[in-house]
C-alpha cells in the first residue's frame, strides 16, 4: 500500500464522489438508450459550478460498463484536466488490470490510504471476479483494522463500491457484499468511522448507525429507483456526492444533480435490466 506524505492540517477538507460512470470504449455507446460519456461530462459541468474546487475526488467503481481500455482513456483524460487528486476503487463492471495501467500518475492514484489530518480517507476493494455482487476478504478487513489503529485520532471516511447493508430493494438484496453484517460490525468497534460510502446501487441514501452517516450516491447515468421489488429506472437525473470534513470531526453532505439530460438523450425506462 502506497502511502504518501500527508498534508498539513485543515479545519475543512472538501471531497467530491463520483460513482458508477459506466463508460465504453467509445464516446458514442449508450446505455439503456443514455449515452454515458455525456451524462458524465455534463455531471463534471454541474460539479465546476456548484462545489469546486475540491481537495480530493473519488471515483467509487464501476467506472467502465466494458472494461475497457477506451473507457478508462475517456476518464483519464478528464480526470487529468482537473488536476485534482483523485483516487478509485473498482466496480463489477471494471477490469482493475485495464485501471491500473491506464489511470496511472499524478493525479490520479491507486492508494487506499489517503491522509488528510485530522482525516483520514480507506479505499476497500469489494469485487469478486466475474460476480455481480461483492465481498470484503480477510485481507480488506485487515487493511480497514490497520489503518483505523494506526491514526485512532483521525476521523475517517471508509469506501466501497458495493452497499452493506439493505436498501428496501428486492432485486438488489443478492448483489450488496455478502459480509455487509461483518464490516459494519469492525465499523462500530471504531467511532472515529463518522462516514462509509458507496456506489453500485444508483440512488442517494443516507442512514446514521452510531457514529458513521450510511451514505450512497446516484450514478453518473442512470438511475434505479428505490424501494422496488425488480429492476426498474428511476425518473431522477444524474449526479454526484459532496461532502466537507471538518477538524471537530463533522461531517457535511448533499447530492447534487444536473438540471436536465441534454438534447437527444432518452433513457429507455421500461428496460428490464442491462
Amino acid at each position: 500500500m502506497a502511502i504518501v506524505a500527508p498534508p498539513p492540517p485543515k479545519d475543512l477538507w472538501r471531497v467530491v464522489q463520483l460513482t458508477d460512470l459506466h463508460l465504453f470504449a467509445t464516446t458514442e455507446q449508450k446505455l439503456l438508450g443514455l449515452n454515458t460519456a455525456q451524462s458524465f461530462h455534463a455531471v463534471l459541468e454541474e460539479m465546476r459550478l456548484h462545489h469546486w474546487p475540491a481537495d480530493v475526488l473519488l471515483a467509487t467503481g464501476d467506472l467502465a460498463q466494458d472494461g475497457s481500455r477506451g473507457a478508462y482513456q475517456t476518464l483519464a483524460q478528464a480526470l487529468f484536466s482537473l488536476q485534482t487528486p483523485t483516487y478509485w476503487i473498482p466496480g463489477n463492471h471494471d477490469d482493475p488490470q485495464a485501471m491500473r495501467e491506464i489511470l496511472a500518475g499524478s493525479p490520479i492514484f491507486v492508494q487506499r490510504q489517503v491522509l488528510l489530518p485530522p482525516w483520514q480517507i480507506i479505499l476497500l476493494d469489494s469485487t469478486l471476479p466475474d460476480q455481480v455482487g461483492g465481498y470484503l476478504a480477510s485481507e480488506q478487513l485487515s487493511l480497514l483494522e490497520f489503518c483505523l489503529t494506526q491514526h485512532p485520532d483521525f476521523y475517517t471516511l471508509v469506501c466501497l463500491h458495493h452497499h452493506p447493508l439493505s436498501l428496501g430493494c428486492d432485486w438488489m438484496e443478492n448483489i450488496g457484499l455478502k459480509n455487509g453484517p461483518e464490516f459494519l460490525r469492525v465499523v462500530q468497534a471504531y467511532p472515529q468511522v463518522r462516514g462509509v460510502l458507496w456506489g453500485h446501487v444508483h440512488q442517494q441514501f443516507e442512514q446514521q448507525q452510531g457514529n458513521a452517516l450510511l451514505m450512497s450516491t446516484p450514478s453518473t447515468c442512470i438511475q434505479f429507483k428505490p424501494k422496488t421489488q425488480e429492476f426498474s429506472l428511476d425518473t431522477q437525473l444524474p449526479g454526484y456526492r459532496w461532502l466537507e470534513l471538518y477538524s471537530n470531526g463533522t461531517l457535511q453532505t448533499g447530492v447534487q444533480r444536473i438540471a436536465h439530460l441534454g438534447v437527444g438523450q432518452q433513457i429507455h425506462m421500461d428496460s428490464v435490466g442491462y
